[in-house]
Parts: structure tokens; C-alpha cells; sequence
């Protein structure tokens, strides 16, 4: 039996094994029998770095508890996004692969939307259990959270030690071989000090099938855990520290293959390349990369200290929190990609990629009754990537056409079959980040008591970036599909890099909020966002240097409860972007290509509901509208031959795609949960829960280009759920995308010829499964 099986069993034995301590602990206090209420419970958030109501801040703000995301199943930004106004998942289960608002990660670039664990700037993601809440911030947070928070900012928030026993686990039987196992325990060790611990196994086979592959190896199956844990003590009333761990392993037995375009299987090119006829079905591949490579592992490990605190009656300060956290992050991970989804080598890539990033952060915050809080900070980082890669690319051109290079095979060879390689070893992306800031907000009525009750706030952050990319060796070249020749293949470039480059800029925000009522308030805002530039190597053996983007936004929201018993709260928040250098990618023949937007503008209104009309009936619904559009953009989609060089372009970006849609930007998107709870009396309760997504149309590239278009859908999720009379036990059956769309694919890849592309990142099909889970 390999470590992957016994893993789960590990933790069921762990569980079970502490039942009977947990009991006695918690036969002294017997929890109270569960009743329906019709109060909706107050949520507090730290999205301005302040512990306050979710209702109190001045921004869009998504909170969701740990009970919500365990009674829906919802383990990642997937889910999560059907719920969430403005949030597009790609699709990636547990990846920070999201965009907000019409703001997402280009291919190859960074993401704009700052991702925290516990506070703490993370890279790599994980799934979501045992948790306290997360927090989604939509908008640019540039003051607070920083760099690379353009879109927004999410902080996911581990559920914190507390000073008595606590265990418990779930069991998941699912669909396509889904088995998960996820438990936790919660230690007091003495007095002020606790730990909490948590672990989770899973394994599940992929939604596409592969017709060269056994079932436990169809593209993207997997088998993974993490486990961690926390400790946390107080080594006074004043002063609280923390250490926090992680590691994470994930292995698929065959990683990702794209689903060739329905027009691609039937084209003649596919015919030319030697690809054999294929099913006219998306969910049908044939690769036979796993063969090749095996099992491929994504490790990532994560160790994060932090410490509270409060100083009193400082001279001229008064009282002020000091908050310091910083770790570090490594990862260790291999992929392979078959982006042509058939057994022969259309565009294939692997890369092994091995990198450690550092950050901390030193924060000042008063906590006086003078009118006037202010927060000063100091953050620091760096990232310290490496990268080995190999693309092979097979496409119908001359070789001059192929590295954009006047240089042509010898012997005359013109429009032929070639492949095309790139080697690179030891790609070395280096970055720096140093930034401070200042947060400053006076209460009118806590300053003057006669005033009416007004918040005024404005802050300021200061940062600069470095950058450089060490490459030792990039070698491109090519050689005739059919005759091999010439053997060994041509060489077009081969060369080094050493490109540094740095940016600095100021982001910052300024507004008010007007609390009218004990449960209403107005807010208003002016915004910034920044992300820096970068730079990467392109085929034709150049260094591309892309530009730093930036974005104003003004921002206006409505929040409030209403009835005495806060059963019904309300947020509504409108927005008006204004975007200059924006990010965008394009697939090139062998690699991926980012260029600069000139300017886009982004609008909209998002509206988030809670309402609960009955004691046992609970609802959440959201609602967003979008319009963001470029208002400035010269490019080329190499999906169409033939560009005729338009008004305001050049013949190197001949398309002006300005009124084109931003990619990951629906027009109107709409989500409701429902669940009603019928109480069994000394049986306990049964909850049944319905949850609905609806999606307009929307882009996968910024091209304007009706390929692209992702069809307008929903989905929907049901679940029944069984609580025992003390919560101590949960059964649940559910089903999800009962509709069964397994059509939509949320990424689209360019293939080497004009007109020929594949599907990347499906939707979930139809699932059904069984949780089985318990807390003691």
C-alpha cells in the first residue's frame, strides 16, 4: 500500500481514535439543540486591516463562513465565483486563476488580485477547509493590500486555536471517482498556548477521455493531501504569536490536454499533420504525452510566523497595535501539456519549475476613542523563480514565417510541414518589491459630538519594483516534419539574457462614508491600482518589455439591514474604471506573447442580498452588471490570416480592436442560495439547499473574435443535508450542474495555423455524491 492510500486512513484513525476524550469534553457544557433563526449574523472582516463589520467598510466586500462553504461543498474559487457578483473562475479547482470585475491574470503575466492566507501574500493556492472566513474585496486595494491588487484582494482565513478539544472529519463519495477524506483537531496545550491541525487526501479521474489511456489515467486525474497546523500563544494580554505551516502535494497521473476546436478535428490540416480522424466530441481526446512523462508532482510548502502586539499610552500615540508577519513559500513542480489533444506532437510543452518567495510585512495601527485611527506599514518581498522548458510546435509555413526572421531552410524549402523547438534553460525571473504606507481616517461625530456621523479616509502607498530576467541558455529551432532533415535540427538563435528593470509608483485612495442609521451607510471613493511591468523572452530570440498598468476608479455603495430583527441586509456598490496599459496576452507559435492594451474602460453595478422571510428559510442572491470595453488597442489575433494593417494601427498590430470586450467579463451575471431547514424535533433537522448561477456570453481573449465566445449558461446545485439534534453528525447527498453543461471550456489556445484552436479547462459535468461528516 503506497503513503497516498494510507494517508486517509491515517486520518479516520486519528479522528476516531480522540472520540472519546473529545466527548467527555464536551458532555461538561452540551451544546444547545440547533434552531432555525431568522436573524441574519453579523460578519467581521479585516479587508482594510482593521477587525470590523463587513457592513461598516468601504468597499465591495464578499464574506463567507465556514459553515456556508461546508453546507455547499464549496472547496474552491470555482464554486465559489456562482455566489460572488463581479468574480469569473477559470475554472482552476483551488488556482488563484480568477478575474473581477473584467480584471484577470493574462497568460504568462502575474495575477491582479492579491491572494492572502492568514494576512500573508501567498503565490500558490489551496483547497478550502476548516476555515474562519474568506474575504473577496472587489476593486483596486492599492493602499493596504498593494502590488498586483488591481482587480481586487482575497484573504482566506484559517479557523484559529481555541482553548479547548475539538475534532472532527468528513468523508466525500463522489462522481468520477471522487474520494475525499478531511479532518481536523484542535489541541489546547496549556494555559495561552493551542494548536489546531488539519489534513485532507482526495483523488479523483479527470472529465475528459483520453481514447489512448486507462480510466485512472485520463487527463488531469489526480491524488493529493496537504496537511497543517497552527500554534498560537499569548505570552501576555498584550502580546499574541503565532507560527502557521502547510505542505502541499499533488499528483497527476497525466496532466493537462486541450480538446481540439470541433472545426480543428475536421480540418485539413490535422489531415496533413498525420492526426488520425476524431470523435466530434469536446469531451474526446486523443494524447498520448502520458506516456512519455508519468506521474508529475506540484509540491509547495509554507511557513508563516506572526505577532499582535498592544502597546498603551505611548507619548503623543496613545494606544496602537504593532502587527508583523512574514515567511516563506517554496514550490517544486513539474508540467507537461498536450495544447493539440491528439496523439501526434502538434504543441506540446514541459517545464520544471522550482522557485522560493519571501515576504513580511510590519504594520502600526492606533486604537484610540480620539476620532482619528491611522494605519502605517512597511511590506517587503521577494521571488526568486527558476524554470527549465522545452515547446515543441508543428505548423505549414517557411521557416523565415516561423521565427518572424528572414531565414529560410536550406535547399529552397518553402511552404512545408516543420517542427519547430525551444529549449531554455534555467529562465530566472527575479523580483523585488519594497512599499510603505499610510492610512489615515477621522469620525466626525467621535471628533465633534454635534456632527453628524461622517467617516472621512484617504492613504497613500509608495511602490517600487524590480525586476530581471537571467536566462543562461534559449536555443530555437526547426527541421522538416516529413524528411527529419536537417538532422540535427536548424538552429534560428541561440542565446543568453540579462535583463533587469524596475518601476515605481503611488496608489492610493481618498473618500467618506456617511452612516444615516444605526444599520445604513453611503460611501464614496477614489481609487488606484498599479501592477508592474515585466519582461519575457519571444520566439524570435527578442526581449519584450511590457509596461507597468495602472487604473483610476471611482466607487459608490449603498449597505444596510432592515427590520428590527436584521432579517433582510442589502449592498450595492457602482463603479466607473478607467485603465491605461492593461496586460493582455496572445499565443504565438511557440510561446505565449504579452503586449500592452492603450486604455479600457470598465463600468458597472453589483448588488449582494441576504434574506431571511421565515424563521427557517434562508436566502442569498447576488447580481452584477459589466461593460468593459478597450477604448485604445492595436493588436494582432493570429487566429485570422490576412490582417489588413486598420486606421490608427501599424502593420506589426495592424487590428484595432477599440469597443472590443474585455476578456472574463459577462454583461450580466446572477446567483441565488436557498436553503430551507425543517427541524425532526428530538431527530434533529433536515436543510435542503438549492443553489443557481447564470452567466451572460462572455470572451476567453481579448480579440473580438466569435470563437472566443462562451455561450451564455447556468447551473445549478442541490443538496439535502441530515444535522443530528447537537450538530454533532451530517449526512448530505447532492448533485451538481444538474443541467449537465459539459460544453463550456473557459480557456482557448491558439494553435500554430490561423483557424485551428483548442479548449482548455472544462466545466464540470453533472455530479452526485455523498458527505458523511462529524464534529465532536
Amino acid at each position: 500500500m503506497t503513503s497516498y492510500n494510507r494517508f486517509p486512513l491515517a486520518c479516520l484513525v486519528g479522528t476516531l481514535s480522540i472520540n472519546a476524550l473529545a466527548q467527555d469534553q464536551t458532555a461538561e457544557t452540551p451544546p444547545e439543540q440547533n434552531k432555525p433563526t431568522a436573524m441574519i449574523e453579523e460578519v467581521f472582516v479585516t479587508a482594510s486591516k482593521r477587525t470590523e463589520s463587513v457592513q461598516e467598510v468601504s468597499a465591495a466586500v464578499s464574506a463567507f463562513s465556514d459553515e456556508l462553504l461546508k453546507a455547499n461543498n464549496i472547496d474552491g474559487f470555482e464554486q465559489l465565483a456562482d455566489i460572488t457578483p463581479g468574480l469569473v473562475s477559470r475554472n482552476d479547482r483551488e488556482g488563484n486563476d480568477i478575474s473581477i470585475r473584467g480584471i484577470g491574470k493574462a497568460f504568462g503575466g502575474t495575477s491582479p488580485v492579491a491572494y492572502h492566507i492568514n494576512g500573508f501574500f501567498v503565490d500558490s493556492t489551496e483547497p478550502f477547509y476548516d476555515i474562519q472566513t474568506i474575504e473577496v474585496i472587489r476593486g483596486p486595494s492599492g493602499t493596504v493590500y498593494g502590488r498586483n491588487a488591481t482587480a481586487g484582494a482575497i484573504d482566506v482565513k484559517w479557523q484559529r486555536p481555541v482553548d479547548h478539544w475539538e475534532v472532527g472529519g468528513d468523508l466525500l463519495a463522489a462522481s468520477y471517482d471522487n474520494r475525499r477524506v478531511r479532518s481536523f483537531i484542535n489541541v489546547p496545550v496549556a494555559d495561552g498556548i493551542n494548536t489546531r491541525f488539519a489534513g485532507l487526501w482526495e483523488e479523483q479521474t479527470g472529465y475528459l477521455d483520453n481514447e489512448l489511456a486507462d480510466g485512472d489515467e485520463e487527463p488531469e486525474s489526480f491524488t493529493r493531501y496537504f496537511y497543517r497546523g497552527m500554534i498560537e500563544g499569548y505570552v501576555n494580554e498584550n502580546l499574541r504569536l503565532a507560527l502557521h505551516a502547510i505542505k502541499n502535494n499533488k499528483r497527476t497521473k497525466a496532466h493537462m490536454v486541450a480538446s481540439p476546436s470541433i472545426s480543428t478535428r475536421q480540418s485539413e490540416r490535422y489531415r496533413e499533420f498525420g492526426v488520425a480522424p476524431m470523435p466530434l466530441d469536446l469531451l474526446k481526446v486523443r494524447s498520448q504525452q502520458y506516456q512519455d512523462f508519468g506521474p508529475v508532482d506540484d509540491k509547495s510548502s509554507r511557513v508563516v510566523t506572526d505577532l499582535t502586539w498592544s502597546l498603551e499610552d505611548l507619548w503623543l500615540l496613545g494606544n496602537i497595535d504593532v502587527d508583523l508577519i512574514g515567511g516563506v513559500e517554496r514550490r517544486r513542480l513539474h508540467r507537461y501539456n498536450d495544447l493539440d489533444g491528439t496523439e501526434v506532437q502538434i504543441v506540446e510543452t514541459d517545464n520544471y519549475i522550482n522557485g522560493v518567495g519571501r515576504n513580511a510585512e510590519l504594520r502600526f495601527t492606533s486604537q484610540n476613542t480620539s476620532g482619528i485611527d491611522w494605519i502605517f506599514g512597511l511590506f517587503w518581498y521577494r521571488d526568486d523563480n527558476h524554470q527549465d522548458r522545452f515547446v515543441v510546435a508543428r505548423t505549414k509555413q517557411n521557416l523565415g514565417q516561423l521565427f518572424f526572421a528572414p531565414i529560410n531552410l536550406p535547399g529552397g524549402a518553402g511552404s512545408r510541414i516543420f517542427d519547430a523547438y525551444v529549449v531554455t534553460k534555467d529562465l530566472n525571473q527575479n523580483t523585488k518589491n519594497e512599499a510603505a504606507f499610510l492610512n489615515v481616517r477621522a469620525n466626525l461625530r467621535d471628533m465633534v459630538s454635534t456632527l453628524p456621523e461622517i467617516e472621512l479616509f484617504a492613504g497613500i502607498r509608495y511602490n517600487r519594483d524590480e525586476f530581471r530576467l537571467l536566462v543562461e541558455r534559449d536555443t530555437a529551432s526547426a527541421q522538416d516534419a516529413q524528411t527529419g532533415q536537417p538532422n540535427p535540427p536548424f538552429v534560428v538563435s541561440d542565446q543568453s539574457f540579462d535583463a533587469p528593470g524596475e518601476s515605481t509608483a503611488r496608489t492610493g485612495e481618498i473618500g467618506g462614508k456617511w452612516f444615516y442609521s444605526d444599520e445604513g451607510m453611503i460611501y464614496g471613493k477614489y481609487a488606484t491600482g498599479y501592477k508592474p511591468g515585466t519582461a519575457q523572452i519571444l520566439t524570435s530570440g527578442e526581449l519584450n518589455q511590457v509596461d507597468p498598468e495602472f487604473l483610476n476608479m471611482i466607487e459608490f455603495g449603498w449597505k444596510t439591514a432592515l427590520f428590527d430583527n436584521r432579517s433582510l441586509t442589502l449592498n450595492v456598490s457602482a463603479f466607473d474604471y478607467s485603465y491605461e496599459d492593461l496586460q493582455v496576452s496572445k499565443i504565438v507559435v511557440t510561446g505565449i506573447e504579452l503586449n500592452n492594451a492603450g486604455a479600457a474602460s470598465i463600468q458597472g453595478v453589483e448588488a449582494e442580498l441576504q434574506w431571511a422571510p421565515l424563521p427557517n428559510l434562508l436566502a442569498h442572491f447576488s447580481f452584477g452588471w459589466l461593460d468593459a470595453k478597450f477604448e485604445e488597442f492595436c493588436g494582432r489575433d493570429d487566429e485570422l490570416e490576412n490582417q489588413q494593417t486598420q486606421p490608427g494601427c501599424d502593420s506589426d498590430q495592424p487590428h484595432n480592436f477599440k469597443g472590443a470586450r474585455m476578456s472574463d467579463a459577462p454583461e450580466f451575471t446572477f446567483g441565488a442560495l436557498l436553503r430551507y431547514t425543517h427541524p425532526l424535533e428530538r431527530f434533529g433537522m433536515l436543510t435542503g439547499v438549492v443553489k443557481f448561477a447564470w452567466s451572460d456570453d462572455y470572451q476567453r481573449r481579448p480579440y473580438d473574435n466569435p470563437i472566443d465566445t462562451v455561450d451564455a449558461h447556468h447551473k445549478t446545485d442541490i443538496r439535502l443535508n441530515w444535522n443530528s439534534p447537537t450538530d454533532t453528525y451530517r449526512v448530505g447527498i447532492f448533485v451538481e450542474n444538474l443541467e449537465d453543461h459539459d460544453d463550456i471550456f473557459t480557456h482557448h489556445f491558439s494553435q500554430p495555423d490561423p483557424g485551428n484552436y483548442s479548449l482548455i479547462a472544462p466545466q464540470p459535468p453533472r455530479t452526485a455524491g455523498l458527505i458523511i461528516e462529524a464534529n465532536w
